[in-house]
C-alpha cells in the first residue's frame, strides 16, 4: 500500500477545513486520486496479511471507495473522502506499518 498516498493526503488536508478543501478543486482532485491509489494497492495485499494485521480494517470498503471514485466520477461526495482523512487514515497507516515491519529485509547482494 502506498505510504506516500497516505502522507500526501495529510499534506493536502492538514490545517484545512472541510470547506477549504472542498472549494479547492486541485486539492479535492489530488486527495481523491490518493484514495484511489490506496484502494488499488489494497487489492494486492495478501489475504493472510489482511487477516493477521488488519482484521479491523474494512478492506472491501477500501476497495469499494476507489472503485466508486474511478467509475462514478459524475458524483461529488467529498464528505466521504474527508471522513477517510479524519477517521480512517491513522488506523490504516498503523496496520500498513505493522505489515511492512513484518517483512524480513532482503538479503544483501553477493
Amino acid at each position: 500500500m502506498s505510504k506516500n498516498a497516505i502522507s500526501t493526503i495529510r499534506e493536502l488536508l492538514n490545517d484545512r477545513t472541510f470547506e477549504d478543501a472542498v472549494a479547492d478543486k486541485i486539492t479535492r482532485l489530488a486527495t481523491e486520486r490518493c484514495v484511489e491509489i490506496i484502494s488499488e494497492a489494497s487489492k494486492h495485499i495478501p489475504g493472510e496479511m489482511k487477516t493477521t494485521f488488519g482484521a479491523s480494517i474494512p478492506w472491501r470498503s477500501v476497495v469499494g471507495t476507489g472503485d466508486i471514485l474511478r467509475h462514478a466520477y459524475h458524483r461529488e461526495e467529498f464528505e466521504a473522502i474527508w471522513a477517510i482523512y479524519s477517521d480512517d487514515l491513522d488506523p490504516l497507516e498503523a496496520v500498513i506499518d505493522a505489515m511492512i515491519a513484518s517483512i524480513p529485509p532482503a538479503p544483501p547482494n553477493s
